[in-house]
């Protein structure tokens, strides 16, 4: 039987927005949105729990399939629409009316920190399109799905499924070997060595001692992954090329920043340096796209 659940939320809070960031592509089998309702597929104690979910004046979240509690719905929508995010429910000031139409998008997060990583990997120095095929395939091939009624729904894959598997499996996905090494080794390490536990008790030092030991993994994606899932929003990832082009247009310096340039600016913007770069990244997303247009 659907059980109904809701969220308070501000009313400009931009869940369209949010819930596309969300979304890999628009051939992604596991975010499903359709007419601003997003759909997905979550586990939630080992158990998979379909939940809807759209905004009116509050957030609202059907739960379709599965058993879970209300915490546990409620917790799973919240991390992934970043509602814990130290913006999203405040107003920019003048200094950032640049950003004022992007302010109110959320950081997302994850349904897991497997995901955060295996997701982030994809995107390692690559086009967004080929990043997100990979994804398609990755999802597609290794994610396990549940039937409910006439409708079938696919949940991510798990850390306990891609531990078991070879490299030479996730290439043939046209996965590159550097990124099927890195996301196996990691899963191995959710698996085998418990890393979740071990990243929830690591110091931003230990952190990065801790994950430069896995192959492929480096500056780039553990910032990333530190921000959107481990909600250190103090972080911006200054090696990121796409971030340091954003933050010179918004400060409209004559040449692209430097990755040491933007590490100063995140130290000037402590603790919500990560939180005001997503809004940079947004707004400069969209001042390219109406470019091309």
């Amino acid at each position: 039987m659907q059980k109904t659940y809701r969220l308070q939320s501000h009313e400009k809070f931009d869940f369209e927005k949010t819930i596309h960031s969300l979304r890999r592509g628009a051939q992604d089998p596991v975010n499903i949105i359709e007419n601003n309702r997003w759909t997905r597929c979550f586990n939630v104690q080992n158990k998979p729990v379909v939940i809807e979910t759209f905004k009116k004046k509050q957030i609202i979240m059907n739960q379709l399939y599965g058993s879970a509690t209300a915490p546990e719905v409620k917790n799973a929508i919240s991390r992934c629409l970043g509602l814990d995010d130290p913006l999203w429910a405040t107003n920019p000031g003048r200094k950032y009316k640049k950003l004022a139409a992007h302010w109110h998008v959320a950081i997302p997060g994850y349904a897991s920190l497997f995901e955060a990583f295996a997701l982030t990997i994809f995107g390692q120095l690559v086009s967004v399109a080929v990043a997100n095929h990979m994804r398609k395939n990755f999802m597609s091939t290794f994610g396990e799905r549940h039937s409910f009624g006439d409708q079938t729904f696919l949940e991510f894959p798990r850390a306990e499924v891609i531990a078991n598997i070879s490299i030479d499996s996730l290439a043939s996905l046209k996965i590159t070997r550097m990124k099927a090494r890195s996301i196996i080794e990691l899963a191995q390490g959710f698996v085998e060595k418990d890393l979740a536990a071990q990243i929830a008790l690591a110091d931003r030092k230990q952190l990065y001692a801790l994950l430069n030991q896995y192959h492929g993994i480096g500056r780039w994606t553990i910032d990333w992954v530190a921000l959107r899932e481990l909600r250190q929003f103090d972080i911006i990832p200054a090696t990121d090329l796409a971030v340091r082009k954003a933050f010179s247009w918004w400060l409209e310096t004559p040449e692209i920043l430097t990755a040491s340039d933007l590490d100063v600016i995140a130290s000037d913007l402590y603790p919500l340096g990560g939180a005001i770069m997503y809004r940079v990244l947004s707004a400069y997303s969209a001042a390219q796209t109406r470019q091309v247009d």
